[in-house]
């Protein structure tokens, strides 16, 4: 059976709560009547969807974890554990620039 930290079904939900909806609510709390003040949606769609793919990755690197405890070895599988390392570190890196040059909408400034 499994768990809903090592279930990548639950990682669009896991996301949206943990790394956009806190900006959506700090987005709605110092918005202002500025013209061009507000975040747009596809903002929204690409800070969900690039957190999708970090939480997902991490859970496969979790599941694969799982793994070696129970016995299998590390390297059993190294290509998939590169791999998800890899884009474990991809999309945590555009998250967090694409949060960082969108700070100012998320504070109300205009001209996003």
């Amino acid at each position: 059976m499994k768990t809903m930290i090592s279930n990548p079904r639950f990682a669009p939900v896991i996301s949206f709560i943990l790394c956009v909806f806190p900006f959506m609510i700090l987005e709605w709390a110092t918005r202002s009547d500025l013209p061009r003040s507000d975040a747009s949606p596809i903002l929204w769609v690409v800070l969900w969807f690039l957190s999708t793919g970090f939480i997902a990755a991490l859970m496969l690197i979790m599941r694969n974890a799982r793994g070696v405890q129970a016995g299998n070895r590390i390297l059993a599988n190294p290509f998939s554990m590169l791999l998800s390392a890899i884009f474990l570190a991809v999309f945590a890196w555009q998250w967090a620039a694409l949060v960082i040059d969108q700070m100012p909408c998320f504070l109300g400034a205009s001209g996003c």
